[in-house]
């Protein structure tokens, strides 16, 4: 029962940091795209 726990527990604790880690990466890698987009944009004008 304490074996089937830990792994219910390890699989949503790594779950829930995945959910945070991409949402984190991608909101970073998003801002950045539009900063890379924003500065093309403004370079090719």
């Amino acid at each position: 029962m304490s074996v089937l726990y830990q792994f219910w527990f390890y699989f949503f604790a790594r779950n829930f940091y995945t959910c945070i880690y991409e949402e984190f990466f991608c909101l970073g890698l998003r801002r950045f795209a539009q900063q890379v987009v924003g500065n093309r944009t403004s370079f090719v004008t």
